[in-house]
Parts: C-alpha cells; structure tokens; sequence
C-alpha cells in the first residue's frame, strides 16, 4: 500500500505533462490548416494561457507576425510561432501551443485549436476577453 501512495504523485505529475504539449508539434497538413484558419480570420489579438499548467499567467499579445517552421531536429513536424508585443509592450517571439491560445469571438476567448476542430484540452471554458 505504501507503493501506490508513492506512485500516486507521479502518475498525477505524469498525466499534467501528457497535456502540456497537445498541438505544440503540428504535421504539414495541420499547419497548413491553421495557417488557413488565421489568415482568413485576420487574427491580430490573443490571450496566450494554459491552463492546465502551474502558475502561468494569462497574456495577451498585439500580433504582429504568425508563421510557422519546422522543429528543429524533426522532419515531420512543425510549429507555429507568434511574434508581437504584450499590452505592457514587451516583445514577444515565441512557439505556441494552439490548445493553449485564445482567440476573440464576440465577447469571449475560445481556444483556437478547438475552433479548428482539432482534438484537444485547454483545460478551460471560454472566458470573457479582456
């Protein structure tokens, strides 16, 4: 019994890391795809937040710039990289997790990879915009 109550925190650790990275690493098909999805959209704003993940804090970022590349060291995947600037202006050039970056519909922010119809969790509902 002493056991499972040493493996219990590493399972609950194990299982928070499994959400981490949910659509970080896209393949071709599916950058291209959301590529698609925020060029028609003209997306200039998001709230950058996971959830699911200790102490991080929202973001919203002014966009300025999204684009993809591959991931280094990967031949079949790829990531999407959003530059710009926060509201206190702080530059900003980072590869995003599209389950963890909120876009605006009406008044709400709803994760961008479920508004894509791809499978994952931003372990949040949408939540109004700020």
């Amino acid at each position: 019994m002493k056991k499972l109550f040493l493996l219990l925190p590493l399972l609950f650790f194990i299982s928070n890391l499994t959400k981490a990275d949910q659509l970080a690493w896209l393949t071709k098909d599916e950058v291209t795809q959301a590529m698609d999805y925020i060029n028609n959209n003209d997306i200039k704003e998001v709230i950058l937040f996971c959830a699911c993940c200790d102490k991080d804090v929202m973001e919203k970022v002014l966009v300025s710039k999204i684009y993809y590349r591959q991931v280094k060291g990967s031949k079949e995947y790829f990531e999407i990289v959003i530059e710009g600037a926060t509201l206190e202006t702080k530059p900003i050039s980072k590869a995003v997790d599209l389950a963890y970056v909120h876009i605006k519909k009406d008044d709400k922010a709803v994760c961008l990879g479920l508004e894509m119809g791809f499978k994952c969790d931003p372990c949040i509902t949408p939540f109004n915009w700020f």
